[in-house]
């Protein structure tokens, strides 16, 4: 399990899974030709997202490519496809769109989460002029602007281990460079 985005306003870590096969997700009775795997590795398995102050906490997991998500749910409640729910103190929008589709929005943070065969993809987009995320985590980071010296080559901090999250829980906060507050 590791940290993916660490900023003041938002935690999301990651759930990683080993998957030998797979097969393409079937919406809405079509089979879908992106999204599919045909290649042993790891993949997104389960996503757990707090906003500020731990005040609500997002639960996706990977389902089928048959059934779509085995769950996407706020504060331990699922929610029903079609529905979104406003997040506290206009902090931003969780959406279940449809059995394959979930989005998310907080603070700067935009992501869009299809479930395919037993993993998650990501779609990320950030919001703001000028860019100001003061964000970490192995995906967090790579938005930042902070560069080698004399250089435009982007600083990457540590190594993978230091995003794995101690203890074992999806929405944990040890790991060496939390941002979050």
């Amino acid at each position: 399990m590791y940290n993916i985005v660490s900023s003041p306003e938002l935690q999301y870590n990651a759930r990683f899974v080993f998957l030998s096969s797979g097969s393409c997700p079937v919406v809405n009775g079509k089979t879908q030709r992106g999204g599919c795997y045909s290649h042993p590795g790891s993949y997104l398995g389960e996503l757990g997202l707090k906003t500020t102050g731990g005040a609500e906490y997002i639960h996706i997991e990977a389902g089928s490519a048959k059934q779509g998500f085995a769950a996407v749910s706020l504060n331990e409640r699922e929610l029903a496809i079609g529905e979104t729910v406003l997040l506290e103190e206009g902090a931003g929008s969780l959406s279940r769109n449809s059995t394959h589709l979930a989005t998310v929005t907080v603070g700067q943070w935009s992501f869009e989460f299809s479930n395919s065969d037993l993993f998650v993809n990501q779609r990320v987009a950030t919001s703001g002029e000028p860019l100001t995320l003061r964000s970490h985590g192995l995906l967090g980071q790579t938005w930042r602007e902070v560069t080698y010296p004399k250089s435009p080559i982007k600083f990457i901090q540590g190594t993978v281990d230091d995003y794995a999250i101690k203890g074992g829980d999806i929405f944990g906060d040890e790991f060496a460079f939390n941002a979050y507050n």
